[in-house]
């Protein structure tokens, strides 16, 4: 997913209506949950997407195409491929659109947290994976490093064999812990790839900040001499950026993850840079947590953006506890602007 959560355990847009939004209509503020959320629901016992996280959504040709990750309950992730006309009613491929690695590999235990891009005809996909050889109770669910793979139509994937293309940092150091939910632009030449730098704190928490590398071609990448970018504060991890380029600035769209035993996660915020380097946070709460009952009760993360002229949708993870049976239920909705 597009953050490492840890609890105890583009055609004409449709109306959307809601109260829910902050700031007003000037950008980057003013979104609108829809109506119709969650736009893909917490599924049945043991369908293969009961889970549903990470939404990244291109559009082509009159057609919204998303890949997310999804995994029943308890099992391990895997990214999963879904179409839709309208950006509310989607079709799921059956079967996984990118699957775990081989017994040894590095991306045997979990892929999720996937982000597409198209460059020069060519499909992208960044992810994040682990291997089942990760220690749970010394990093749990932190171990994950980036990887990359590519697709001549968006369906049938090909891995870097240079993967990781991103690996752990250095013990002690600021993406020592693991690096997640990459967000990429091709500028120039070049892929810029943003994502969720994990440390690990003295009182054993997570800490998420955001952190930077380049690369020329795709597969070899340089981590900026910059990193760690941005960071809320001690108690506040930034989670799941997503980057987008406009009206001359980067703005980044993160989560903020409470460090510790995140029992809520979100809002969603928004901060923005000249360069993509330095980052000022502009506002907590771009898009908040939903109300009573909602499916987006308890958590918002994962905002995957795409613009329509001069409307924009936004994709995102929800997240509500049933009391009932006991469960987190985890589903993606939309907002729009």
């Amino acid at each position: 997913m597009k953050l490492l959560i840890t609890i105890l355990v583009i055609a004409s847009l449709p109306v959307a209506i809601s109260c829910d939004f902050l700031g007003g209509g000037g950008w980057p503020y003013g979104w609108v949950k829809s109506k119709p959320n969650p736009v893909l629901s917490y599924g049945q016992p043991q369908e293969p997407t009961r889970i549903k996280e990470d939404p990244c959504v291109l559009y082509e040709d009159g057609v919204y195409k998303m890949w997310f990750s999804a995994s029943a309950e308890g099992a391990q992730r895997k990214i999963y491929y879904a179409i839709s006309v309208d950006g509310i009613n989607w079709t799921v491929q059956d079967e996984p659109a990118l699957d775990l690695g081989g017994n040894n590999q590095w991306d045997d235990e979990d892929v999720i947290t996937p982000f597409v891009i198209k460059v020069n005809g060519i499909y992208h996909m960044y992810y994040a994976g682990r291997s089942e050889d990760d220690d749970p109770y010394y990093r749990p669910g932190s171990t994950f490093e980036i990887g990359h793979a590519t697709s001549d139509d968006g369906l049938d994937w090909h891995k870097d064999p240079h993967n990781p293309v991103i690996s752990l940092g250095d013990e002690g150091s600021y993406d020592g812990m693991g690096l997640s939910s990459p967000t990429v632009l091709y500028e120039n030449g070049v892929f810029k790839l943003w994502y969720s730098a994990i440390s690990w704190t003295e009182e054993n928490y997570q800490r998420l900040q955001l952190a930077q590398a380049s690369s020329s071609d795709g597969t070899h990448f340089t981590r900026s001499s910059e990193n760690p970018l941005l960071s809320v504060d001690a108690e506040i991890g930034v989670a799941s950026p997503g980057v987008v380029f406009t009206e001359g600035k980067y703005y980044s769209f993160f989560t903020e993850y409470p460090n510790g035993f995140p029992y809520q996660i979100g809002p969603v915020s928004v901060a923005s840079s000249p360069d993509g380097l330095d980052w000022t946070i502009m506002a907590s709460g771009i898009l908040s947590r939903g109300y009573s009952g909602d499916f987006d009760e308890t958590g918002v993360y994962s905002p995957c953006l795409l613009q329509n002229g001069s409307s924009w949708m936004m994709w995102y993870g929800g997240i509500r506890y049933d009391y009932a049976s006991g469960e987190y239920q985890f589903g993606i909705g939309l907002a729009t602007r």
